[in-house]
């Protein structure tokens, strides 16, 4: 995602929320990568620590599964600047249930 400055907070930087969705959005994705066709998921809890700021730059999410039991998943996402190899923005912890479409 490429951050702008119609997405910045207050004081400048890139608004938390974001960092949020991002995260929200990586670990969807690798849970759903994981599903039996007809599952889906949904969010019981997400919380998210903000290591730094930044304003302009591109960001990515990386995220992986923590564990997998037959209701409930727990995974974690890491938003990094510029590179997969880049600075760390924030950590988002999340457990999602297991539904059934």
């Amino acid at each position: 995602m490429k951050a702008s400055d119609k997405m910045h907070n207050g004081i400048g930087f890139l608004q938390g929320g974001f960092y949020v969705i991002l995260a929200d959005e990586a670990i969807a994705l690798a849970i759903l990568a994981e599903l039996d066709p007809g599952s889906g998921t949904a969010t019981i809890s997400e919380t998210t620590e903000f290591i730094r700021g930044t304003k302009d730059d591109e960001i990515f999410a990386v995220a992986k599964i923590i564990r997998k039991g037959r209701r409930i998943v727990f995974a974690e996402a890491e938003v990094i600047r510029g590179s997969v190899d880049g600075d760390l923005l924030s950590k988002t912890t999340a457990s999602y249930l297991i539904t059934q479409c």
